[in-house]
């Protein structure tokens, strides 16, 4: 199978079993707010396995190039709704996630009809200075409320060469179509002090803080267990200085018990910094 049709495929798959599995939450890839313009390019490689595959046939895993991309990309005022139901005017900020998977042809990613996705997204910028990590491991905001979502203003989606829409969600949902790192409830510290992260950025050594996250999904026929390693860092803009992910999905019959959930396939992503710069412009002409 064409590899830009096989990654068209893992696409529909993941989204299915998103879309089943609730409640949903927001990915974790933006930690703090630079200032506007300011950008951040992550590299790495997306590899899946088929299970089933491998184990009778002797199928090989399928790796593909990724980067990914976020930028601030303007600010203004706007509405937001709390979730106690109540509104007030409050300073935002647009962000944009680009995210290409593909076959790397002279130093190009070639992303083929769906391994491109861009997000743009309004996000209550105190929303995202207060999120922390408390002593037991819980992102939390400065309420020690536990933050489960980014939320946002209103948003735009642009897959491929399709026109961008606007998200009908209030969060920002970004597993698994652009990054398979989510925002984990509670991380658990790995490291006492910022340590080197393996990053050159700038000529200078990037160091951070290393955390291992856990999430699972499960509905009547699919369950996935995320787990991650995440790079948190100072150094970085946005952050996250790198982050590597494994999503490992089961399967079973609609009516079979939970104990006969199998092995079906894993993901997995590994993603570090190369480069920041500022003088960021969005891609998407929207409203």
């Amino acid at each position: 199978m064409h590899p830009h049709r096989l990654l068209a495929l893992v696409s529909l798959s993941f989204g299915g079993l998103y879309a089943a599995a609730a409640p949903a939450h927001a990915q974790g890839l933006v930690w703090n707010l630079p200032e506007d313009g300011t950008w951040v390019r992550y590299e790495g490689t997306y590899t899946q396995r088929d299970v089933k595959a491998q184990l009778i046939q002797g199928a090989e895993p399928v790796r593909w190039d990724k980067e990914i991309y976020i930028k601030s990309v303007g600010q203004e005022t706007a509405e937001f709704q709390e979730y106690d139901g109540s509104k007030q005017t409050v300073s935002c900020r647009w962000i944009e996630i680009k995210s290409r998977t593909g076959i790397l042809r002279d130093g190009e990613i070639d992303p083929g009809p769906a391994g491109q996705q861009i997000y743009k997204v309004l996000i209550p910028e105190h929303k995202i200075a207060a999120m922390q990590i408390d002593e037991r491991g819980g992102t939390v905001d400065d309420r020690g409320i536990p933050v489960s979502h980014i939320p946002i203003v209103r948003g735009y989606r642009q897959v491929g060469e399709n026109p961008p829409e606007a998200l009908t969600t209030n969060a920002l949902q970004t597993y698994p179509f652009l990054a398979l790192i989510q925002q984990y409830r509670t991380l658990q510290r790995q490291s006492n002090q910022p340590e080197d992260a393996g990053i050159i950025l700038e000529d200078s050594a990037v160091t951070a803080v290393r955390y291992r996250g856990e999430h699972t999904m499960e509905n009547l026929v699919s369950r996935s267990t995320s787990e991650a390693e995440l790079w948190l860092s100072d150094d970085v803009p946005f952050g996250l200085a790198r982050w590597s992910v494994k999503v490992a999905r089961q399967a079973k019959d609609k009516a079979a018990p939970r104990s006969q959930f199998v092995n079906a396939s894993t993901f997995e992503e590994e993603m570090r910094v190369q480069s920041t710069g500022d003088g960021a412009q969005s891609e998407l002409a929207v409203p």
